[in-house]
């Protein structure tokens, strides 16, 4: 079916296209609200699209998000890497926040961050130049924690507040790690 090359088995079909119906449903959504959000909040939300997914659709787990099945083997690929480097990309995610509120960061600033640190698919210890290593990106995992660790924490009426208004994601996630550091 084709799937062989990717490294993809026909029993995982059901939740890659579920992951893709998830992303159309949150797209519907989200556009009918994000015209009014900050750039702070529309960095915030950016992670809901593809962590929503990799916990509801792919069982994910993270660092604070645990599985939904736990009858299922949890997502893999790149996901241990990926969440080795939690604390690393929770500092990154931070530091973003203060420099958008100083205004040291604009649109365009945080778009390059998205595509170079948070969507790329090389290792650490790669060169740009290299064939990418990861299945997944940052996104997908801190993603999974920060908007699965708020559900499993808080449920999903407040997940679907979080998403709604992203700075209270922010704030949820932080009393999470604090009291797991």
């Amino acid at each position: 079916m084709g799937f062989d090359r990717y490294g993809i088995s026909v029993d995982a079909l059901p939740s890659i296209v579920a992951h893709e119906i998830h992303h159309i449903a949150m797209e519907r959504w989200v556009v009918t609200f994000a015209d009014s959000l900050t750039l702070e909040e529309l960095f915030i939300l950016n992670f809901s699209t593809e962590g929503l997914a990799v916990k509801f659709c792919n069982n994910g787990e993270g660092v604070f998000s645990k599985p939904l099945d736990s009858t299922r083997p949890a997502m893999g690929g790149s996901m241990n890497y990926l969440n080795e480097r939690f604390y690393e990309a929770y500092e990154v995610f931070e530091s973003t926040l203060e420099k958008i509120r100083s205004g040291e960061l604009g649109m365009d600033d945080i778009g390059i961050q998205i595509e170079n640190y948070w969507e790329s698919l090389h290792t650490k210890e790669q060169s740009r130049d290299e064939k990418p290593l990861l299945n997944q990106s940052l996104v997908y995992s801190f993603g999974n924690d920060l908007f699965g660790a708020i559900y499993d924490v808080y449920g999903a009426e407040t997940l679907f507040d979080c998403v709604r208004h992203p700075l209270k994601a922010a704030e949820y996630f932080r009393q999470i790690v604090v009291s797991k550091k």
